[in-house]
């Protein structure tokens, strides 16, 4: 209903707005990890204490608790930042946040029970594996301002059965609600639902009888980083003899053939900093052990050797074309992807800062034509997928995750036309936009041209 004043009644936007607002009250008031532990009495002061110079004055310090007076300002910012909560008065802005944490409480005892996978996934993987395509609203185009529009954008949802041209029937399903409405759950709740998931999916490692002696399951993986320093790579005389001297090419080689159970383990060790684990490093060459530092080197040598793109390669081709055939012919993933890529002329020359160092990523289009923004950011490589390509990508998604498990950061700059797919999430045109300004407008040029020629029509 109405409050205080005439103001309408909370609306679903106003809630995910409102939701929005305590993650950063939560973070404000260092609580961002138990949200329902906000101290609504100190919250309720600072939403309702005046605006301007006098909001020291009529303001009780006690009320407040001492360290609230200096975020007084940054609580009402974040309010006033949230246009739906405009007019909103302190007690119902708190009022409706009791509702909302209360729906979090139970959205966290349901969750684990409820089937997340929508039924046309599931259907995708019945009949031809997982599904790689995902949902593309062309809202924002000229022609296409219907059918979602400004509200899909707003909630990141495709557009609805059969808007802009498509033709599609969507069951409805708890899973379909619960993503359209994922805005309501609060990051505290999608966090611990999250861990309790790496939790429960961790392969248990049996603990040696010396707390002092690593279990054998966790093995030990040699990394010759001497042979992998960025100036040996980038004079590799193809790609394939760039991928096997990689910290990455050689960890493929190394953990191809690890069950996926191999990968889900989190071996803590005594004396190992706390550092989280599933091998163990030995540096060829090295005087170091390996009690949590090597083995973070390994993932950010990893990352830097996925996105260096500064430095010219080598176009120097071996005898018969740089031996990829005959690696191919060995039957390792790597130098046959890599073959591949020498295939399409990606390893035979190249110019400074278009490529990278492996194949697998390229600097996205804005990072090539210094033009937009996001110019930090990699992009998938394109053409055909091969065999060996995938199982290389799917190798490194192994890494990303285990990192996640770890507690590392993976400093991947990644845009989001890459990471929304991944979480089933539509891809719209501001998207594309974000990592290819040219070719967004392209796009909008031959949607206009084409509203042109309709209008003569």
């Amino acid at each position: 209903g109405a409050g205080a004043g005439g103001r309408a009644g909370w609306s679903l936007e106003g809630d995910m707005q409102l939701c929005e607002a305590l993650n950063e009250w939560s973070k404000l008031l260092a609580v961002a990890h138990h949200t329902a532990n906000l101290p609504f009495r100190d919250l309720h002061a600072m939403l309702a204490a005046p605006a301007g110079d006098d909001a020291d004055k009529d303001v009780p310090p006690a009320r407040l608790g001492g360290r609230a007076l200096a975020m007084t300002q940054d609580v009402k910012r974040v309010s006033r930042s949230k246009r739906a909560l405009t007019g909103a008065t302190a007690d119902e802005l708190l009022a409706r946040a009791a509702v909302l944490l209360t729906l979090n409480s139970r959205a966290s005892r349901a969750l684990p029970l409820l089937c997340l996978a929508l039924p046309e996934e599931e259907w995708e993987k019945e009949r031809a594996g997982p599904s790689m395509i995902c949902p593309v609203s062309l809202a924002g185009l000229p022609g296409f301002e219907g059918g979602g529009g400004a509200a899909a954008a707003a909630a990141d949802d495709p557009a609805p059965n059969g808007a802009n041209g498509g033709l599609s029937w969507q069951p409805l399903c708890t899973a379909r609600r619960l993503r359209s409405s994922r805005r309501l759950l609060l990051t505290s709740t999608k966090r611990a639902f999250w861990d309790s998931l790496l939790t429960t999916t961790t392969t248990p490692t049996a603990l040696h009888h010396d707390e002092y002696e690593d279990p054998r399951e966790v093995r030990t993986i040699k990394i010759n980083r001497v042979k992998a320093t960025p100036q040996r790579l980038a004079a590799a005389r193809n790609t394939s003899e760039r991928l096997k001297s990689s910290v990455f090419g050689q960890l493929h080689r190394e953990m191809r053939t690890w069950s996926s159970a191999a990968f889900r383990r989190a071996y803590l060790g005594k004396g190992h900093g706390g550092q989280r684990r599933a091998f163990k490093v030995k540096f060829l060459g090295e005087g170091v052990n390996d009690y949590g530092g090597p083995y973070r080197a390994v993932f950010e040598q990893v990352t830097d050797e996925l996105q260096a793109d500064q430095l010219a390669l080598s176009s120097a081709a071996g005898p018969s074309g740089g031996g990829a055939a005959e690696e191919k012919a060995g039957g390792d993933a790597g130098s046959a992807a890599a073959a591949g890529a020498d295939a399409n002329g990606d390893a035979a020359g190249g110019s400074l800062g278009t490529r990278c160092l492996l194949p697998l990523l390229v600097p996205g289009p804005n990072r090539n034509g210094q033009v937009g923004s996001n110019q930090d950011k990699f992009v998938l490589a394109p053409g055909p997928a091969s065999y060996p390509t995938q199982e290389l990508t799917h190798f490194l998604g192994k890494l990303v995750g285990m990192s996640v498990r770890h507690g590392l950061q993976m400093g991947l700059d990644l845009p989001s036309l890459v990471w929304r797919p991944l979480v089933g999430q539509s891809l719209m045109v501001p998207h594309l936009e974000a990592v290819d300004t040219l070719a967004s407008r392209n796009l909008h040029r031959v949607a206009n041209a084409g509203l042109v020629r309709e209008g003569r029509a």
